[in-house]
C-alpha cells in the first residue's frame, strides 16, 4: 500500500493497466483496488496469491511516460528498488529446484531486503524478524513449495472455538502436525504423488500429412508410428498451449513461443517453436525482455529442463517474460 499511496497515478488508471495484464494469469488474479483500501491502517482486500501476482505487476502499471516518451517509475527509486528486492527473495525462495548453495545466496538477499526495508520512511515494518529463520528453514525442512507452513498466530481465534467443541486441550498442534505428515506420507507412496498424469487434448491425427511443420516432426522422432495434433497438454501439472513461453537454456536466458504442439506414438510430446532473442533483462520491471526471429525448431518436452509456467506480458508495444520459479533467473545479482 506504501507504493500506492505516494504515486500521482490515478487509482483507476492503475486498476485499468492491471486488469489488462492480469489476463496472463490463469488464476489468482488481483481484485479491483478502491481509494478506501488504500491508508497505513487499510488492506488492499487480496489475498495471498493475489497480492503475489500484483506485486509482479506493480513495476509496470506504476510507470508514467515522460516528455520523450520513455517510461518512468511514477515512485520514489528506493521504494521501486525495495519492491524488485521482495520479488528477487520471492523467486528464490519459492523455486521449484533449489541446491544447498543457495542457502548462503537466499541470506545475503534476505539481509539486503532487511536493510532496505529499514532504510525506508513511513512505511510499516511489521514482524521483519522472521525473514532471518528461512534460510535455516530451508536448509532443515526443504524449499517452501514441499512444505506446508501454518499461521499458527493468525488462527489463535479459529483453534481456540474449535477445542470447545472437540474437547481436547492437550497440544492440538502436535496433533494436526503428526496428522499431516501421516497425510503426506501417503501421498508419497504414490508412483507419481507431486504431480497428475500427463494429459492432451487431441485435435487431428496428422501422421499421413504431407507438409513442413509434420516433416519437421518426423525428422525429428524416426522412430514415430503415430503423430496426432493437440491443442492443449498438461505436463507435470503445467498447461501449455499455442502462445506459450518456453525456456530453452538457462545460460545466457533463451526462450521461445510454443506455435504447435504433438503427440508421437502416444507417449512423447514435441513443440514446435519460435525461437527469441532476449534483447535485455529489464532490471526496473525484474523482466527479460524478448522478440521473435523466426526461426522455428521442433523441441522435445522432456528434454527441457524447466517444464513450469513461463509468464508472458506484452507491455507499451513489448513482449516480456517472467520464469517464475527458477532458481537462478530473476534473482538479481547472486
Amino acid at each position: 500500500m506504501q507504493y500506492l499511496e505516494k504515486l500521482a497515478l490515478p487509482i483507476s488508471l492503475v486498476n485499468e493497466h492491471i486488469a489488462s495484464l492480469s489476463k496472463a494469469f490463469e488464476s489468482d488474479r488481483p481484485g479491483v483496488i478502491l481509494e478506501d483500501h488504500l491508508g497505513p491502517t487499510k488492506h488492499l482486500r487480496q489475498s495471498s496469491a493475489q497480492m503475489r501476482t500484483l506485486a509482479l505487476l506493480l513495476p509496470f502499471v506504476l510507470q508514467k511516460e515522460t516528455a520523450d516518451g520513455s517510461m518512468v517509475f511514477s515512485g520514489d527509486q528506493e521504494y521501486l528498488d525495495c519492491l524488485i528486492c521482495v520479488l528477487q527473495f520471492l523467486q528464490l525462495s519459492m523455486a521449484f529446484k533449489f541446491h544447498i548453495t543457495d542457502v548462503e545466496v537466499l541470506r545475503k538477499k534476505i539481509e539486503k531486503l532487511h536493510a532496505m526495508i529499514l532504510a525506508l520512511d513511513e512505511i510499516n515494518m511489521g514482524k521483519l524478524h522472521f525473514l532471518h529463520h528461512l534460510f535455516d528453514g530451508i536448509a532443515l525442512f526443504e524449499v517452501f513449495r514441499q512444505v506446508a507452513c501454518f499461521r499458527c498466530e493468525g488462527h489463535h481465534a479459529s483453534f481456540k472455538r474449535l477445542l470447545k467443541i472437540l474437547h481436547n486441550f492437550l497440544n492440538p498442534l502436535k496433533t494436526l502436525a503428526v496428522r499431516h505428515e501421516i497425510s503426506k506420507c501417503r501421498q508419497m507412496m504414490k508412483k507419481n504423488y507431486l504431480y497428475d498424469v500427463h494429459e492432451c487434448t487431441p485435435k487431428q491425427e496428422v501422421s499421413k500429412a504431407v507438409n513442413r511443420n509434420v516433416n519437421l516432426i518426423k525428422d525429428s522422432f524416426p522412430d514415430w508410428q503415430t503423430i496426432v495434433l493437440v491443442s492443449k497438454v498438461k505436463i507435470f501439472g503445467t498447461t501449455f498451449k499455442e502462445g506459450s513461453p518456453i525456456l530453452l537454456a538457462d545460460s545466457p536466458p533463451e526462450f521461445a513461443i510454443v506455435k504447435r504442439m504433438y503427440q508421437i506414438n502416444g507417449e512423447k510430446f514435441s513443440f514446435l517453436c519460435q525461437k527469441t532473442k532476449t534483447k535485455c533483462f529489464a532490471m526496473n520491471l525484474n523482466a527479460y525482455e524478448i522478440f521473435p526471429v523466426g526461426t522455428i525448431v521442433a523441441i522435445d518436452v522432456f528434454q527441457l529442463n524447466f517444464l513450469h509456467p513461463i509468464i508472458s506480458l506484452t507491455w507499451q508495444g513489448k513482449k516480456y517474460v517472467l520464469p517464475l520459479g527458477h532458481r537462478s533467473l530473476l534473482v538479481g545479482d547472486t
